[in-house]
């Protein structure tokens, strides 16, 4: 049974890995051109993010699956496996202008961890509409 979990939550993430990345950034990039997305790694207000270190994590997480290979093809399953993203607030926001203007990211990172299943509910949601959707 744990075997077959696990194969269902890898299957989960090669799903939301597998929405094209051209959505994703975009969205981000309507988002930052807006004002909803800044560079801050850490809130002054504290509320919106819960705490000073959650800005850092959210900036990764919302550029899960990002990263220079997005602008060809990038593999669901490596992209599930090694969660590439755009660093931390700052580098993210400019990786995601850089993306959107055909461009190549100047951070990448990569956040191999037991399982990033938050990608599962935030690439969707990115995609469908940005930010807003995930708030």
């Amino acid at each position: 049974m744990f075997v077959g979990l696990q194969a269902l939550f890898l299957l989960l993430l090669v799903l939301a890995h597998s929405i094209p990345a051209v959505f994703i950034y975009s969205e981000l990039a309507t988002d930052i051109a807006d004002g909803l997305w800044t560079t801050a790694d850490h809130p002054s207000d504290g509320i919106s993010h819960r705490g000073l270190s959650d800005a850092y994590t959210d900036c990764i997480v919302l550029t899960a699956g990002l990263s220079s290979h997005t602008a060809t093809a990038i593999d669901p399953l490596w992209s599930a496996l090694t969660f590439p993203h755009l660093g931390s607030c700052e580098p993210a926001v400019a990786g995601v202008k850089a993306l959107s203007t055909g461009g190549i990211p100047a951070i990448e990172g990569t956040y191999g961890r037991y399982w990033g299943g938050f990608a599962v509910l935030t690439r969707p949601l990115l995609a469908l509409g940005g930010l807003a959707q995930c708030g």
